[in-house]
């Protein structure tokens, strides 16, 4: 996911609060906003995690792992 997706899900989320206030229940409006604060966290989430690199894993073969304990 990339930016172009956290600019559509804020997009929704303005969808969402327009569909709330055009709700014929307060249930029905409830739902639509929290659908809105869902989109918004996503947004969030993926523009903080921007330029973020993913974490890097270093996996040893079987015998250098063994080679590493027997010498501690």
């Amino acid at each position: 996911m990339d930016i172009e997706d956290a600019d559509r899900f804020l997009t929704q989320a303005v969808i969402c609060r327009e569909q709330s206030d055009k709700a014929l229940s307060l249930v029905e409006a409830a739902s639509w906003l929290r659908l809105a604060d869902d989109f918004e966290k996503r947004a969030n989430r993926l523009k903080s995690n921007k330029g973020r690199r993913p974490p890097c894993l270093r996996i040893e073969p079987p015998s250098l792992r063994c080679e590493a304990e027997a010498s501690e």
